[in-house]
């Protein structure tokens, strides 16, 4: 099998039998990336609070691998649109995340969490802005045709990896270190499907055509709702480890938080997918930006570790709903010669709104109590619905933003 040389092998339509192929190493890679990204998300915090990180350094920490994410992550997504190379970059941001995360389970000291944190910050938004780039390639962004439905299947696939990786390793590696470790190798195993993905088809843009997509008016406020509603994230998701903990949790409950996400997901991916088709990306956004301020303020009720668990039954809409709708609804609003840049605004509003709210968090944690951070990130956490909620009514007594059609 050789591997693709050339950028005009992805001008040329595929095959049925060839884009099958393409979607199967693309779930594959899923898979093992998650196998990966599962373990490190639920234990880095876990690992810098066994090493007696507080909880404002180990918001600092998310705070600096997120700034990384933003500054790097719409450069890579321009880099994308104009080479047609996202599996490559993909590939290499895989390199570098496993580099980051072996560097992780040798770290005990203040300045090598930070190191951490650049490894990081450089290598996620290679892999996480450019994988749906690679979806979306080969599924379209059309209105009809099952898109929602084709990629939820593929992140399934992912739920599947983050189920294993978090039920499995805490059982196999009594060690946090070599559960950081087994999750490397996960990701070391999830760059190779990639090798054998062909070229997205190039569009070298001038700086007038680029600028259209900045002034595309329900983008923008759709990144203004979706900034507010990425604040409760570190909350939600990056302090629950260290909050469970806080209560008397083991690795084990800890991997049993993280397992019970994968499996809501798994089953919510299809629906969603479904869900999306049938009734579009707005109202189940409208269902995700609702979620999440009530998943914090479910997790702030919560007096034992096993109180965590209902809570987590919210990452139905908080995550998969959203991971389905938003990418989406982003893609449809840029068009196919914007792609990658779309993906990189939309994970950046995202990451905008973590570096806001991961300080926050932390200051919160550390010096109110986690109840005080769950139930004020879950009043911040609103305004994300509240002005989703202005921008759909003002659509609604108006004509629709004006979208690029695929390939104009």
């Amino acid at each position: 099998m050789s591997l693709p040389t050339s950028a005009e092998s992805a001008a040329l339509p595929l095959t049925r039998t060839g884009a099958g192929r393409q979607l199967w190493l693309l779930r594959i890679a899923c898979l093992l990336q998650l196998l990966g990204f599962g373990t490190t998300f639920s234990f880095e915090a876990v690992w810098m609070r066994d090493h007696f990180m507080g909880e404002t350094f180990i918001g600092s920490v998310i705070f600096t691998y997120m700034l990384l994410i933003l500054c790097s992550g719409v450069a890579w997504g321009m880099l994308a649109d104009r080479t047609g190379q996202a599996a490559r970059i993909a590939c290499a941001g895989c390199a570098i995340f496993v580099a980051g995360v072996i560097w992780l389970s040798f770290s005990d000291s203040p300045g090598a969490f930070l190191a951490y944190a650049f490894f990081r910050g450089l290598g996620q938004p290679m892999i996480l802005n450019m994988m749906p780039v690679l979806v979306f390639a080969v599924i379209g962004t059309g209105e009809t045709g099952g898109v929602g439905r084709g990629y939820s299947l593929y992140r399934i696939f992912g739920s599947v990896g983050f189920i294993a990786s978090s039920l499995a390793f805490p059982y196999l590696f009594s060690g946090v270190e070599w559960i950081l470790r087994a999750g490397a190798a996960g990701l070391i195993l999830g760059a190779l499907p990639l090798l054998w993905i062909p070229p997205t088809r190039r569009h070298a843009d001038g700086d007038g055509r680029r600028r259209e997509v900045f002034r595309n008016r329900e983008l923008l406020g759709f990144l203004a709702a979706t900034f507010f509603f990425a604040t409760a994230h570190p909350a939600v998701y990056a302090f629950l480890s260290p909050y469970a903990r806080s209560m008397g949790a083991d690795n084990t409950t800890i991997g049993l938080l993280g397992a019970l996400m994968g499996v809501v997901a798994l089953i919510a991916l299809p629906i969603c997918g479904w869900a999306t088709d049938r009734f579009g990306p707005r109202r189940l956004l409208v269902l995700a930006l609702l979620a999440q301020p009530l998943r914090a303020l479910a997790q702030s009720l919560a007096a034992t570790p096993a109180g965590l668990f209902p809570a987590q039954f919210f990452h139905f809409f908080t995550w998969a709903g959203s991971e389905v709708a938003a990418y989406l609804f982003v893609t449809r609003l840029v068009g196919e010669r914007h792609r990658a840049l779309g993906m990189a605004l939309y994970n950046g509003a995202l990451i905008l709104g973590m570096m806001a709210g991961s300080p926050v968090c932390g200051y919160l944690a550390e010096h109110h109590g986690y109840v005080a951070m769950y139930r004020t990130m879950s009043a911040v956490a609103s305004l994300g619905l509240a002005i989703f909620g202005v921008l759909l009514w003002r659509r609604s007594r108006a004509a629709p933003a004006p979208e690029f059609k695929a390939g104009a």
